[in-house]
């Protein structure tokens, strides 16, 4: 019995680190690996990064849970949409305390740095400054000084750079000793874009809960009538990005086929426009805004692959 208790206790903490959402850092992940000849890429060393990059995109999810339950957000919420908005409610169903919950993320923190620093050590004197920023922005977007989900555009920005540099520092790590290949910052910046859609339309049904609470998300901080308009603002600044390294000739012509998602971010801009109070057809836009970004990663993956 007491075996089966510790058993069922480690998978919830498992599960508490909301691991069906961590396929975005998996891909972001092996869309820097693809960057680059295959010669360079160091098995091992990536395996580790992978695992790691996922512990800290699984770290950042628990604080996140932490702070949500102190600042009052996941309690007032009663519009979230499950199981994507509101937190993974570990907290507010009993099934961990706040402070199981902040221990977990503080040694799933300790992870990624011990773990980091060894894959400095064995790879790049790049990685230091690009997992120090990481740890920072998966900290600091939930948690005081700078709780920058809290800050409006900052809480996109943050994510944009945290994932950015998930593609970069995977680049890095198989590439330590040549020059960085230029078209990394337009594929790496673009792909963080991309993962702020979901920041942001998550944000959607939380906003009562987040106002209430002094969480003043972008969606929070915007009106109704702009909410589609920032949605489709943010993915089109992740296509315009590769417009732009494509134009500049830092890109090959062959990613235009990233955009094929286009016209469906776009319909979804437009159906969230004129359904903000159906919750049911605001969770079909969330679902298929996470579908595009898994297609918009797998596309450039197979182009880097192919070019």
């Amino acid at each position: 019995m007491r075996l089966s208790t510790r058993t069922n206790l480690w998978l919830t903490y498992f599960q508490a680190t909301r691991p069906a959402f961590l396929s975005i850092t998996a891909l972001a992940f092996l869309l820097g690996m693809t960057i680059g000849s295959w010669s360079n890429i160091q098995w091992l060393l990536s395996f580790i990064g992978l695992t790691l990059a996922l512990i800290a995109h699984a770290a950042a999810n628990v604080i996140n849970d932490f702070h949500d339950s102190i600042n009052g957000s996941d309690w007032n919420n009663t519009n979230r949409i499950y199981p994507f908005t509101g937190g993974s409610r570990f907290i507010q169903e009993a099934k961990l305390t706040e402070w199981q919950i902040k221990r977990l993320a503080i040694i799933l923190f300790s992870i990624v740095i011990a773990g980091g620093l060894m894959l400095v050590y064995f790879s790049s004197m790049n990685l230091l400054w690009i997992g120090v920023a990481g740890v920072a922005i998966g900290w600091f977007y939930s948690a005081k000084p700078f709780q920058l989900m809290s800050r409006g555009i900052w809480g996109e920005i943050s994510i944009s750079i945290a994932w950015s540099l998930i593609v970069f520092g995977s680049y890095c790590l198989n590439n330590p000793s040549s020059s960085p290949d230029p078209k990394i910052i337009w594929i790496a910046c673009a792909y963080g874009v991309m993962v702020s859609t979901i920041l942001f339309i998550n944000q959607i049904p939380d906003i009562q809960a987040d106002r209430q609470a002094m969480k003043i998300t972008l969606a929070a901080a915007a009106k109704n009538s702009n909410l589609s308009g920032w949605y489709a603002g943010i993915a089109m600044t992740a296509y315009a990005l590769l417009i732009v390294g494509m134009s500049l000739q830092q890109l090959s012509w062959d990613y235009l086929l990233a955009l094929t998602p286009l016209p469906w971010h776009w319909a979804i801009a437009m159906r969230l426009h004129r359904n903000l109070g159906n919750s049911q057809i605001i969770k079909s836009c969330i679902i298929q805004t996470i579908v595009l970004v898994h297609v918009f990663a797998l596309i450039l993956i197979a182009v880097n692959l192919t070019t």
